[in-house]
């Protein structure tokens, strides 16, 4: 596989419309730009659907005209996040799939000529079930785990814990999420904010919005909150003592290459993932930079991630707590099933902690020597 290498494609993109569209991948891709065997592909890297503006103004025109005298082919890549991309919306009556299909039939590419690489596990699933409906789906799709590879590129040395000061870390100053208030209001509720590393944005009141199926998005985050069976009146306590910072300082550690000054001397990994409470499974490197670091984890996300973890060769810590939580559909029930094993472990010594630590090393070196052999980019053979 040859990339084109366009220059200007990312700065017209983001000038096409705000709210940063670029796909921020394309480093993962750097090996392709040089090469010289393979069929020659032009790199759309989109973060989310465009669907108002025609995201083909931000190509270069004599990558335009190759592609539409089939010199070269499309390939759409969307790998940093988790779009439903065959939900039809209300607003537009079109799927987000269908929008961009429509982009290419206007300027002469047909649907069987797009290939596509997508962080959803799930993708040639939901393919033959949108066939089984008599849903043609004529694009080429791949799947391509980008948080995996990133973390498997960026992993050096096996470097255990000889240290415990904190027996967690929680850490969600990224994008404010229901389930990350949810999780963070259980520990304050119980408190244990005392004894993590722990953070969160300022208390915000919103409904998600999209291409996003699932009806229980339709809460706004204060009545998601009333949903735990732990709710009291402290609520608006803890929306006062909002936003957690580490240091005083929000995204300090942006930067991957500080993940190990996160979780330097923290038990366990609280990682609070994305999370698009459907059908999907959406692994970031919320959870992988846990195995780069060396720490054990439990994952406040997607029902049946650690179930796919497991697939992938990754061993967990069923040994120690009760994973059953991974298969529960509800999120206040998961969430739940999550604070009770914080819980357990915060009534835990530091000392107690780090003998626990021991026991698991055999299983944190399999998974960090696992990651580092992680290589998806044979998928491109098939393109």
């Amino acid at each position: 596989m040859i990339l084109i290498r366009d220059v200007n494609f990312k700065k017209k993109l983001q000038d096409l419309t705000p709210n940063f569209p670029f796909d921020p991948c394309e480093f993962i891709f750097e090996r392709f730009y040089d090469s010289t065997n393979g069929v020659t592909y032009y790199p759309f890297y989109m973060r989310y659907p465009i669907t108002d503006q025609n995201f083909f103004d931000a190509v270069d025109q004599k990558y335009l005209l190759q592609l539409r005298q089939k010199k070269i082919k499309p390939l759409m890549i969307m790998i940093t996040e988790c779009w439903e991309l065959f939900f039809q919306s209300e607003r537009t009556k079109l799927s987000p799939y269908q929008i961009i299909v429509n982009k290419f039939l206007e300027n002469g590419i047909t649907e069987n000529e797009i290939y596509w690489i997508v962080n959803n596990i799930k993708i040639q699933k939901e393919i033959k079930q949108l066939r089984e409906k008599g849903i043609m789906v004529k694009a080429n799709f791949y799947h391509f785990n980008f948080f995996l590879q990133q973390q498997a590129n960026i992993a050096k040395n096996f470097n255990s814990t000889t240290d415990i000061q904190y027996h967690f870390a929680s850490l969600s100053q990224g994008n404010p999420r229901h389930h990350r208030y949810g999780i963070t209001y259980g520990l304050y509720h119980y408190d244990l904010i005392k004894k993590g590393k722990v953070s969160l944005p300022a208390f915000k009141n919103f409904k998600y919005i999209g291409f996003i199926s699932d009806p229980r998005l339709t809460l706004d985050t204060e009545h998601y909150l009333k949903r735990f069976t732990f709710y009291k009146n402290d609520l608006e306590e803890f929306k006062k003592i909002l936003p957690l910072q580490l240091d005083n300082k929000i995204d300090q550690y942006s930067d991957y290459n500080y993940e190990s000054i996160l979780l330097k001397n923290v038990f366990i990994n609280l990682a609070n993932e994305t999370h698009h409470p459907n059908d999907t499974i959406f692994i970031t490197e919320k959870t992988f930079r846990s195995i780069t670091h060396v720490k054990p984890f439990l994952i406040n996300g997607d029902p049946g991630t650690i179930r796919y973890l497991k697939d992938l060769g990754f061993k967990t810590f069923d040994r120690w707590w009760d994973e059953s939580y991974d298969d529960v559909e509800d999120d206040h029930s998961r969430i739940e099933r999550v604070l009770k094993i914080i819980n357990d472990i915060c009534s835990q010594t530091l000392e107690q902690c780090m003998a626990i630590y021991k026991e698991m090393c055999p299983i944190l070196e399999h998974n960090f020597f696992l990651l580092k052999k992680i290589n998806q980019y044979k998928i491109f053979k098939d393109l």
